[in-house]
C-alpha cells in the first residue's frame, strides 16, 4: 500500500522503467520541486530533459500520478507510462545510455 492510499497497479515488488514528462504552463520547469521530495522513493531515476524523467521502481503510473499531481496547477500536464528499453534508439549523452543500460 502507498503512502497515498492506492496499491500499485502492477505486479508487486517487480521492478520497472516508468516515464514521466511535463508540460509546464507557468514559467520555469518544477525540477527541484520533484527531485527529492518526490521522485526519490524510487529505486533509482534520472532527468534526462528539464521536463523528462526516468524511473525505475517497483510501482506503476498510476501510483507516481497520485504521488506527482500534487505539484501541478490545473494547467499542467503530466504523461506517465511503463516503458521497455530493452531496444532502443536515439541520439542521446553517453550518461544516459549508460544509466539505462547499468546493472539493477
Amino acid at each position: 500500500m502507498s503512502p497515498y492510499g492506492l496499491a500499485p497497479h502492477t505486479e508487486e515488488g517487480r521492478a520497472r522503467f516508468v516515464h514521466v514528462s511535463f508540460y509546464w504552463s507557468r514559467g520555469t520547469p518544477k525540477t527541484t520541486e520533484l527531485e527529492d521530495p518526490v521522485f526519490s522513493v524510487a529505486i533509482d531515476w534520472i532527468r534526462y530533459n528539464s521536463n523528462c524523467w526516468i524511473l525505475y521502481t517497483t510501482t506503476g503510473p498510476e501510483w507516481w500520478y497520485e504521488r506527482i499531481r500534487h505539484y501541478m496547477n490545473t494547467s499542467d500536464r503530466v504523461f506517465i507510462c511503463e516503458i521497455s528499453v530493452s531496444e532502443t534508439a536515439g541520439w542521446q549523452e553517453q550518461w544516459i545510455w549508460d544509466w539505462l543500460s547499468k546493472p539493477r
